[in-house]
C-alpha cells in the first residue's frame, strides 16, 4: 500500500430476505490517484466515553531545577505546641558581662527568725584601767573591845634598894579599897587600887572577868570578889588571868545567895589563883 493510502474494508451485510452477493477474488490494486482536494471538515462527533487509564509509564529523566518562586505570604500563626523537654545546658560562654540592670524595689521585710543558740564565750579581754578612787565611806560603828593580849615575859629583877628607916609603930586602921558594881557582863576594875570587887545585883551572865581588868599585881597580893545575883542564877566566865589554886573557880552563882571568892596572885604563873569559895547558908 502506498504511503498515505487508507486501508478500505468492505463489509457485506446480509439483510433478511435478500440473498447475499457472491463476490469474486479482488483484483490487483491500481495505482494511487492524485490527491483530491480536502473536503470540508465534518462536525465533531460526540466525545466518546473515557477509556480505562493506561498503565503508568516509566518515570522520565529529572529535569533541571527551575528558578525559585517568590516567597508566598506568611500563613497565620499556628497554635503553640506543648513545651518540649529542657535541653542539656550548653557550655558557659566567655563573652563580656553586660551592664548591670537597675536595682529592683526592695521586697517586704520577712518575719524575724527564731533566735539562734548562744555562741561560745569569747576570750577574756584585757584588764581595763583602774577607775578613780571613790569617796571615803562613812565611819563605821566602834567595834567590840578585843580580848586582853597575853602577859609579856617577866622582866629582870631590879637591884635591891637601900633599906629605909624604920617608921614609927602605928595602929592597924587601913580600910580596904572596894570597887562596887551593880551588874556588868565584863566588870571593870584595877588591882592596883582595888582590894575587893563587890557585885551587888548581877542581872546578866559574866562573859569575862579578865577583859576589863587592869593593874600590875605583886606576888601574894590578895583580891576578894563578892557576887550576889538578882535572884536568878547567872553564869561566870573568868578568862585567861584566873586559875584554880587548890579550889575550883565557881562557874555560876547560887540564886539569891552571896558568894565570896578569895584570890592570891602568883608571879610564877602570872595568874590569880582561887584559894577559897564561900556561899551564904
Amino acid at each position: 500500500m502506498a504511503e498515505g493510502a487508507s486501508e478500505v474494508t468492505l463489509e457485506l451485510v446480509e439483510q433478511e430476505g435478500v440473498p447475499a452477493l457472491e463476490l469474486g477474488l479482488p483484483g490487483p490494486i491500481g495505482p494511487q490517484g492524485a490527491k483530491g482536494d480536502q473536503g470540508d471538515q465534518g462536525e465533531q462527533g460526540e466525545v466518546g466515553p473515557q477509556g480505562e487509564q493506561g498503565l503508568q509509564g516509566p518515570q522520565g529523566i529529572k529535569g533541571d531545577k527551575g528558578d525559585q518562586g517568590e516567597i508566598g505570604p506568611q500563613g497565620p500563626e499556628g497554635i503553640q505546641g506543648p513545651q518540649g523537654d529542657q535541653g542539656i545546658q550548653g557550655p558557659t560562654g566567655t563573652g563580656e558581662a553586660g551592664d548591670q540592670g537597675p536595682i529592683g524595689p526592695q521586697g517586704p521585710q520577712g518575719e524575724v527568725g527564731p533566735q539562734g543558740p548562744q555562741g561560745a564565750q569569747g576570750p577574756k579581754g584585757d584588764t581595763g584601767d583602774t577607775g578613780a578612787q571613790g569617796p571615803q565611806g562613812l565611819k563605821g560603828d566602834k567595834g567590840d573591845t578585843g580580848n586582853t593580849g597575853a602577859t609579856g615575859p617577866k622582866g629582870d629583877k631590879g637591884d635591891t634598894g637601900n633599906t629605909g628607916a624604920t617608921g614609927a609603930t602605928g595602929t592597924n586602921t587601913r580600910n580596904p579599897n572596894v570597887t562596887a558594881i551593880v551588874s556588868n557582863a565584863q566588870p571593870t576594875f584595877n588591882t592596883d587600887t582595888c582590894d575587893a570587887l563587890s557585885i551587888t545585883a548581877l542581872a546578866t551572865a559574866i562573859t569575862s572577868m579578865t577583859a576589863n581588868k587592869s593593874g600590875a599585881p605583886t606576888n601574894f597580893q590578895r583580891l576578894l570578889v563578892r557576887i550576889k545575883d538578882d535572884g536568878n542564877a547567872r553564869a561566870i566566865a573568868w578568862g585567861a588571868d584566873f586559875e584554880a589554886a587548890g579550889v575550883a573557880l565557881p562557874t555560876t552563882t547560887v540564886a539569891g545567895k552571896r558568894m565570896t571568892i578569895g584570890l592570891l596572885y602568883d608571879t610564877v604563873t602570872s595568874k590569880w589563883g582561887c584559894v577559897a569559895v564561900n556561899v551564904d547558908f
